[in-house]
């Protein structure tokens, strides 16, 4: 595998041949149109089931192609799990890809016989194949739809963007349903020879592994001994989501890493007015948390931290306190979390030295936005509303700046003040976009995510409550906010479905109304409380009752609308199959 991926990244590289994604197609193409439009989860219902009718027609079984030296090495290990506690439940998941707990023995005895991959010949030996991601990673797996419409004689490009731009998805059916009766076929033509299908999936796992070896690296030099690595279609990576298993003084443990953005030595909290923290900053979603000890957080930038489970840090009468609970720490509706006490770090200099490094870019970025400001204040915009949009601008303000940000080189996070009392917040979407593209002379391939501050009002109170144009600004939030989560499922593998699953099983957020209460003063303060209708085709139990995407919906509306109580109704669109009941 790791020749495989040297080749590979070679080939996508800075001075490679292989662009990523829908780039691969001219600007303004209805090819690319149409590969952009088919990136997304909302479709992957669809075009997953063609995808695994290929991989069970080619899949070789795990335990026929490895070595038996590879496959020892495999069951020592799992052994070595198992001398842990051999009644322990460890969970993985099914070849449908229900979860399912069961002790290590159970796991080789009844899993293992059943795996099975694609595997690819790499000098005389079978290496397991990228291309295995395909059915998680719906970026590449637009790219292969797009290709094979745009040689199909019998489908049109402008014909399937017409259909589905319609909101109507009965010709992408016909598609997978036709191409689906040509398994052997579409293997042969597109996949078997093809890099062109990997590029997404490989570009992460390539930063996946580089902060795994960060995270590795500062174990090794906080006195860890290695005992296991995964990487490549390691069966105990890919299933049971352990990156790492590392030993000191007899201990063993197990460790998931994660890509974060930054890594920040605080010397005082909230919760550690004295002793301070380490804050985190990253959007990670730690998966099969039952089979892990540890987490390695890492930045692209060689920044590590590791820590394991401590306690849990809730809301109660308004005010953080720690619970008995002992959980991994993770973000809960904010880019922000906090570890306490890791066993081991490793942040690149001191806390003033990385101030002083990220100060540096995001004083030259401020700079810039502050002469476009004036320089797009001068001229003559034939649209009179734009014109308002601008005159009601009184600063913008570089809030925070991230590097490799998934498909983007860089992240930046800027506060828009404005001093309007009657412009809605999507007003601004001119300006947002023409400040986008002046940090993308500078910093090409960067997104900028605009916060918008009104110093007289927040948006609840720029917009009447009972108009149409509140609810559309709130419903505008919670489509960007699904529209990023399901971005953010692109740097997803196996090893996240549970997470990919929940958000992919959201077919829409509706919002369907907002209030402000308006008692009289004893009654307390006025409460604002927003309802939305959250329409899935997934059993509500099996996610927790999508916590993760409530969270995160929670956090975008209060960013905007502060204090606001958000109500959802979750509706299953689901005619038959388990938990519709509820």
């Amino acid at each position: 595998m790791i020749k495989l991926l040297n080749i590979l990244s070679e080939e996508i590289g800075g001075d490679g041949t292989l662009p990523r994604g829908c780039t691969k197609y001219p600007n303004g193409s209805a090819s690319k149109k149409l590969c952009n439009t088919l990136n997304k989860s909302l479709y992957r219902k669809i075009t997953y089931p063609l995808i695994r009718k290929v991989f069970d027609m080619k899949k070789q079984k795990w335990n026929e192609v490895m070595s038996p030296e590879e496959q020892e090495r495999t069951l020592s290990t799992l052994s070595r799990l198992k001398d842990l506690d051999p009644t322990r439940k460890w969970q993985w998941p099914s070849e449908t890809g229900k979860i399912t707990y069961g002790t290590i023995d159970e796991f080789i005895n009844d899993r293992i016989p059943e795996l099975g991959f694609l595997y690819r010949e790499v000098d005389g030996n079978l290496e397991w194949d990228p291309v295995n991601k395909l059915d998680t990673n719906y970026s590449d797996l637009a790219v292969l739809i797009t290709d094979i419409v745009e040689q199909s004689k019998t489908f049109t490009v402008e014909d399937l963007l017409n259909d589905l731009s319609e909101g109507n998805t009965n010709i992408l059916q016909d598609v997978v349903d036709t191409v689906g009766n040509y398994p052997e076929i579409l293997y042969d033509r597109f996949i078997s020879d093809s890099d062109l299908y990997t590029t997404q999936s490989l570009y992460y796992s390539l930063q996946g592994e580089e902060v795994e070896d960060f995270v590795l690296e500062s174990m090794l030099d906080c006195g860890w001994e290695l005992i296991h690595q995964g990487g490549g279609g390691d069966i105990i990576d890919v299933f049971l989501g352990i990156d790492l298993i590392m030993e000191k003084n007899g201990e063993l443990k197990t460790i998931q890493c994660k890509k974060v953005w930054k890594i920040e030595n605080l010397p005082s909290t909230r919760m550690n007015p004295d002793s301070g923290a380490y804050r985190i900053t990253g959007n990670v979603y730690v998966s099969k948390q039952r089979n892990v000890d540890l987490v390695g957080y890492g930045t692209l930038e060689g920044q590590t931290i590791i820590g394991g489970r401590q306690k849990e840090v809730v809301i109660r009468d308004k005010q953080y306190v720690y619970t008995d609970k002992m959980v991994l720490p993770k973000p809960e509706g904010s880019r922000y979390f906090y570890i306490d006490n890791p066993i081991c770090t490793n942040i690149g200099g001191t806390l003033s030295e990385q101030f002083n490094r990220d100060r540096k870019l995001i004083l030259t970025l401020q700079t810039l936005l502050n002469q476009s400001l004036v320089s797009v204040s001068r001229e003559d915009w034939v649209d009179v509303e734009t014109r308002a949009d601008i005159d009601s601008i009184e600063s913008i303000v570089v809030d925070e700046v991230f590097p490799k940000f998934g498909p983007y080189d860089f992240m930046v996070f800027a506060t828009l003040n404005v001093s309007t009392s009657y412009m809605p917040n999507y007003a601004y979407e001119n300006i947002m976009y023409y400040m986008e593209m002046e940090i993308n002379k500078l910093l090409p391939n960067s997104k900028v995510e605009f916060k918008i501050n009104n110093s007289n009002k927040n948006l609840s109170e720029q917009v009447n409550s009972k108009s149409d144009k509140l609810l559309k600004s709130i419903q505008s939030i919670v489509d960007q906010s699904l529209i990023r989560m399901n971005k953010e499922t692109e740097e997803m593998g196996l090893g996240e479905m549970e997470h990919i699953n929940e958000i992919e099983s959201v077919e829409g957020i509706i919002a369907t109304g907002f209030y402000i209460t308006n008692l009289p003063e004893e009654y307390g303060e006025q409460v604002k409380k927003l309802r939305l209708d959250m329409y899935v085709n997934g059993p509500r139990y099996g996610f927790e009752g999508y916590r993760n995407t409530r969270s995160e919906i929670r956090y975008d509306i209060n960013k905007l609308i502060p204090d606001t109580y958000v109500e959802f109704t979750i509706k299953d669109t689901r005619t038959f199959g388990p938990g519709i009941d509820y």
